[in-house]
């Protein structure tokens, strides 16, 4: 009968990986579970890998009887720890390819991220020194202001001075021509005394004309008291003029300061804030710079990886395909050997059958005729077993070829499916960074622009309350000052009655009991009509000042509210610009 033979492939799976143990005499030793990175089921995505099966395939000839078949199983199993072992250093030799390209990964990411990070100390070193510049020009530029303002009021109390001198001079030429007036009047005067006098001469007695003569001379007297005091109410209303006309221009002048004060501390917090905004700016654009080095670096080393770890697994794959055979060989000697065996022992029987055909006592050429037949039957019987023990070997050298490639080949399939879904991974991964950047950068900007308008918000109302304050006190330094400018001149003015009245009752009695009626109703009329008129005036002023004031204050809370809606709106427009450049950049991420 024909012998059974079996194949080193008989036992394993097409495609598949073979068991960690067969029992059984004669099975090969089970591999160690997890003994290479290549087999933790667990392993991390991006961990490198050299994968390799490091299966056996089971023994192709099991124990069936006693003898030596012990010594052959031991033989086998000591054959495939050889291998084992080999292969474990082919490996261990190709991971020191993957932890060396692996070191030379990080040291390019190193690099990347170093140099993000000296550029980062470098903008801030830049950004720190840009500051204090900053601070150190605004405080030039307050000291040049106040310098600039101090020699704006120095000039203008100059011209308050020069105005003092030229309205002086005024004053003594308007005193001048208004005293040669009146010496002219007081001659005329004087003139028409002597008149009334002589003609007065032959109706009064001596007594009655040296009260006369003291009634002119009292007369005349009390029109230059008069006139005196006329000159000294129109010079001290000139001062009050100008005097008023100085508080207005000191208020234009402090209005105007504050002005200036206000527009330069907006401008030195709008060029404080434009410089953070540009430092965050640069940031992020650093920070952008980085993840677009860091997105071709890592797909560069991935595919290096990729690369590398494709020739490692050919070789392991090579060095695995070549024990598979080396088994197989060693599997088809053996059968090849029980082949020959099985041949002698079929020699053997046809030679006992010859022995038994001599001893049969049939005649020699029956016997010959029966040998010879015997002869060409074992012959053909042989050549039928080495044709057919040929074709098996090639036969199981071929499938076990086949299924070794096929078996390969799909590992080879699923290390490039690995590697692209790791670079799938990668791109989506880079692309959730992008996302997550520019949010982040998008919440930094929302952040710093919340901070910025608030302090200029802050400083908006600080402002606004100054201008308040400020013509709050401008509006009560008027209305004190034509309070008391009023006061004054009316207080002059009853000074000056005063004086007048205690002149002509000084010297009433050497005057005609007439007189007194007479002088007292000219003071009362003189002073009565300055009064009034200062009255006028005074009432007059009022009302300009109380317009003006209005006017001021409308105006300051027109120009409050145009200043604040046009901040408003400059925020709402950068608020605004921020979402549509948000709306812009998720946008695009979709269309990627």
């Amino acid at each position: 009968p024909k012998p059974r033979l079996t194949s080193v492939h008989s036992a394993m799976p097409i495609g598949g990986p073979r068991p960690s143990s067969v029992t059984g005499p004669g099975s090969a030793p089970s591999s160690p579970k997890a003994s290479l990175p290549s087999q933790n089921a667990n392993r991390p995505v991006n961990q490198p890998t050299a994968r390799s099966t490091l299966k056996r395939p089971t023994n192709t000839r099991r124990a069936t009887k006693k003898g030596n078949e012990g010594v052959k199983r031991a033989v086998n199993r000591k054959v495939i720890k050889q291998q084992m072992t080999e292969l474990r250093n082919v490996q261990a030799r190709l991971q020191k390819r993957m932890d060396k390209q692996n070191r030379g990964h990080q040291r390019e990411k190193d690099q990347v991220t170093d140099q993000y990070k000296r550029q980062l100390e470098q903008l801030s070193r830049n950004f720190d020194a840009q500051k204090k510049s900053l601070e150190k020009l605004h405080k030039q530029e307050q000291e040049g202001l106040s310098k600039s303002q101090l020699k704006d009021q120095r000039t203008l109390q100059k011209n308050f001075e020069n105005e003092t001198r030229l309205m002086q001079k005024q004053q003594k030429d308007n005193v001048k021509a208004s005293t040669k007036t009146h010496t002219l009047n007081q001659k005329n005067l004087t003139k028409e005394q002597k008149l009334q006098k002589s003609q007065s001469k032959k109706m009064m007695s001596k007594a009655e004309l040296k009260a006369l003569e003291k009634e002119h001379r009292v007369q005349l007297q009390l029109n230059t008291m008069l006139h005196n005091h006329q000159l000294s109410r129109l010079a001290r209303t000139q001062e009050l003029k100008a005097e008023w006309e100085r508080q207005l221009a000191l208020d234009s002048r402090s209005s105007e300061e504050l002005a200036q004060t206000q527009q330069q501390e907006r401008e030195m917090l709008r060029q404080v804030l434009d410089l953070e905004f540009k430092e965050l700016e640069q940031i992020y654009n650093l920070r952008v710079e980085e993840q677009q080095k860091f997105q071709p670096l890592e797909l560069r080393l991935l595919k290096e990886r990729h690369e590398l770890e494709q020739n490692n697994f050919d070789q392991q794959l090579q060095v695995e395909k070549q024990q598979q055979i080396q088994l197989l060989l060693a599997d088809q000697r053996k059968q090849t050997k029980e082949h020959n065996a099985m041949k002698k022992q079929q020699q053997r029987e046809t030679n006992e059958q010859q022995k038994q055909l001599r001893s049969s006592g049939r005649s020699k050429t029956q016997v010959k005729m029966l040998v010879q037949e015997a002869k060409d039957n074992l012959q053909r019987q042989i050549q039928d077993l080495d044709a057919a023990h040929d074709l098996e070997l090639a036969k199981q050298r071929e499938e076990e070829e086949s299924q070794l490639e096929a078996f390969q080949e799909r590992q080879r399939q699923q290390l490039r499916e690995k590697h692209q879904k790791k670079v799938t991974q990668l791109e989506k991964y880079h692309t959730n960074q992008r996302s997550e950047l520019h949010h982040e950068e998008m919440q930094a900007r929302r952040g710093v622009l919340d901070d910025h308008h608030c302090r200029e918000l802050e400083l908006m109302q600080k402002q606004f309350k100054e201008q308040k304050d400020q013509l709050d006190i401008q509006h009560h330094n008027k209305l004190h000052l034509n309070s008391s400018q009023n006061k004054k001149f009316l207080e002059l003015t009853e000074t000056q009655r005063q004086d007048c009245l205690t002149f002509v009752a000084a010297n009433l009695d050497k005057l005609p009991h007439a007189a007194e009626p007479k002088f007292n109703a000219l003071i009362d009329k003189e002073f009565d009509d300055a009064a009034e008129q200062a009255k006028e005036t005074n009432q007059v002023a009022k009302n300009s000042l109380s317009k003006l004031m209005e006017e001021e204050q409308a105006a300051l809370e027109t120009s409050q509210k145009a200043f604040s809606k046009e901040i408003l709106a400059r925020h709402r427009k950068e608020l605004d610009d921020l979402e549509k450049l948000d709306s812009a950049y998720a946008s695009v991420l979709q269309t990627v």
